[in-house]
């Protein structure tokens, strides 16, 4: 895991290294963390909204920046739009942070970690800040421990992945 507790520890030795790992294949994606942990992940933006919303809200102050008839008024909207991509991208680095100390189920976090960075994204590549969050959360979590061809569909299908790959662009077929 990312640095076993004493209670990690502790867990081991009572139910012995067999069981241990059972129990850690067998982990729940969205299992709550250490009280202090839950509440701080409860309190980020992208916890309390829908993915729809938050791309919505930063297209929004795209659209904005674009509308702007010169670059002296396009330049604040510009800055708003990226503080907005910005937040949301330290949110799902923040929660991930939490998880990956705080859970019970290191190996979950090890795997989503190894799997989010093998089907990485680049966040900085067009609105893909936004869609990070839900990304890790939809695609990549539910599915790190399990089969191999469901993540693959998962990250195929994921509109983050899309992006990143400029398939919602592709107009062959439309």
């Amino acid at each position: 895991g990312w640095g076993a507790t004493q209670a990690h520890l502790d867990k081991v030795c009572w139910l012995g290294c067999p069981a241990y790992v059972e129990q850690q294949l067998r982990a729940e994606p969205r299992a709550p963390l250490t009280a202090a942990a839950q509440t701080q992940i409860e309190a980020l933006s992208i916890e309390r909204r829908s993915v729809q919303e938050l791309v919505t809200e930063i297209d929004g102050l795209r659209r904005q920046q674009d509308a702007m008839p010169t670059e002296d008024e396009r330049k604040p909207a510009r800055q708003a739009y990226q503080q907005g991509l910005n937040l949301l991208a330290r949110e799902a680095c923040h929660r991930q942070l939490l998880r990956q100390l705080y859970a019970e189920q290191q190996l979950l976090e090890q795997m989503s970690w190894f799997w989010f960075n093998h089907f990485n994204v680049h966040q900085y590549k067009r609105e893909l800040r936004a869609l990070l969050a839900d990304y890790e959360e939809s695609a990549l979590r539910p599915q790190a421990l399990g089969s191999f061809r469901q993540l693959l569909g998962a990250v195929a299908r994921h509109p983050a992945m899309l992006r990143y790959l400029d398939n919602d662009q592709n107009s062959a077929g439309k």
